[in-house]
């Protein structure tokens, strides 16, 4: 992956994960207790999925910089 394509992912990672919530973004009064748990679980996984990228993306970074570096060198 190219030093641009990677930069272009990171930055739209930021502006795709730009807040993260810890509670339903839809929270009705009248949810009940299972519905308001398989949402926070729904919530939960897409923070799991946010981070998994993000360490993803971190990895190809170190590993083009590096590489940059050998070649430069």
């Amino acid at each position: 992956m190219t030093i641009e394509k990677l930069i272009e992912k990171a930055r739209e990672f930021e502006k795709k994960n730009e807040r993260i919530t810890w509670k339903p973004h839809d929270f009705p009064e009248d949810m009940s207790e299972s519905s308001t748990l398989e949402e926070l679980i729904s919530e939960g996984d897409s923070m799991y999925d946010a981070l998994e990228e993000a360490i993803n993306l971190i990895s190809d970074l170190a590993d083009e910089l590096e590489y940059k570096i050998a070649v430069e060198d």
